[in-house]
C-alpha cells in the first residue's frame, strides 16, 4: 500500500462535506398549556424585542398569530380571553444576550423553542424561518467572495409548494406563502446588520423571485409528485434532478435570483458541490 485515506481522516483533513443539525424543541405538558412560540429575540437601539406566535381566539375557532412584544405583554388579554393563557401568561422579562423570554409563571422560552399544544404548521414555520435566518448568516459572509449559496427544502408533496386550479392557473402552496412571510420578516429584521453591496443585492430581489420548485412534471407541465419505489418513479425523479443540473451554470450565477430551492426527490451524490445547503425536512 503506498497510500490511504479513508472516511476519518477525509473528514479529518476538511475534504468532505458535514453536516449541521439544528433542532426544534417543545417543553412541558401539551395537554392544558396553550401553544406558545419565541421564533426569536430581536435587538435594536431600545429594549429587546421577541417574536412570539401564539393562538387568538376568533370567530370561527383559534387561529395562530406572530407578534413582535416586549416585556408587560398579556397573553390572556391578546389571545381574546383563551383560557389556557390564564396562569399569568405575562412577559416578565426578555433577555438579549441570553436569547430568552421569561413569563410570570416561572416559564422560560429559548430562541427555537415551543411550549404547550403545538400544531405542525407552527413546526414547519419555524423550520423554514430558521432556515432562512441560517441562509443570511452563511451568505453574508461569503457574498463578498462572489460565492453564491442555495438553500434546498426537502418537502413531501407538490400542493405544498404549489396549487393548481383551473386551465393554468396556480396558486402557492402553504409552505411556498409561510417562506415568503418570513423571508421579508427576516430580512428586514437584520437588514441593518448587512454591507452596503449585499444590502443592495438583496433589495433587488424580491421574495417572490428568490425561490423556486424542481419537481418531475406532466405533460402539460405541470408539477407533479413522484414515488420512487417503482422504476417509473425513479425516472422521474431523475427528470427532477435534471432541472438542476440542467441550468447548474445558471443557477450558481448571480444573474439568477433563486437562491431557495423546494423539492421532494433526493439529489444523486454530488449533485451541486460549490454550494452551501439547508435542509428542512
Amino acid at each position: 500500500m503506498v497510500y490511504r485515506l479513508d472516511a476519518i481522516d477525509a473528514y479529518n483533513r476538511k475534504l468532505v462535506k458535514k453536516i449541521e443539525v439544528k433542532g426544534i424543541s417543545q417543553i412541558g405538558p401539551t395537554a392544558t398549556n396553550g401553544f406558545l412560540c419565541l421564533e426569536e429575540i430581536v435587538v435594536g437601539k431600545g429594549n429587546p424585542q421577541a417574536r412570539l406566535s401564539f393562538d387568538i381566539k376568533t370567530a370561527n375557532g383559534t387561529k395562530q398569530i406572530t407578534r413582535l412584544v416586549g416585556e408587560g405583554y398579556d397573553l390572556f388579554e391578546q389571545s381574546g380571553g383563551l383560557a389556557e393563557y390564564r396562569d399569568r401568561c405575562i412577559v416578565k422579562r426578555i433577555d438579549g444576550r441570553a436569547g430568552t423570554v421569561e413569563l410570570l409563571n416561572g416559564t422560560v422560552l429559548y430562541e427555537g423553542t415551543m411550549v404547550g399544544n403545538v400544531h405542525e404548521d407552527a413546526t414547519r414555520r419555524e423550520q423554514i424561518r430558521e432556515t432562512i435566518r441560517s441562509h443570511f448568516e452563511r451568505e453574508r459572509m461569503l457574498f463578498s467572495k462572489g460565492i453564491k449559496v442555495l438553500s434546498l427544502f426537502f418537502i413531501d408533496k407538490v400542493e405544498n409548494y404549489r396549487v393548481y386550479g383551473s386551465g393554468n392557473s396556480f396558486s402557492l402552496g402553504r409552505f411556498a406563502e409561510i417562506f415568503e412571510q418570513k423571508y421579508i420578516n427576516v430580512l428586514n429584521e437584520n437588514i441593518d446588520i448587512f454591507s452596503p453591496n449585499y444590502t443592495l443585492y438583496l433589495q433587488g430581489h424580491p421574495a417572490s423571485t428568490v425561490h423556486a420548485g424542481y419537481f418531475s412534471q406532466d405533460k402539460k407541465g405541470k408539477m407533479t409528485d413522484t414515488k420512487e419505489t417503482t422504476e417509473k418513479g425513479r425516472d422521474e425523479a431523475l427528470r427532477a434532478y435534471d432541472l438542476i443540473m440542467r441550468n447548474k451554470e445558471r443557477l450558481l450565477s448571480f444573474d439568477e435570483p433563486v437562491r431557495f430551492i423546494f423539492s421532494h426527490s433526493a439529489l444523486k451524490e454530488g449533485g451541486i458541490t460549490p454550494t452551501c445547503f439547508r435542509f428542512v425536512r
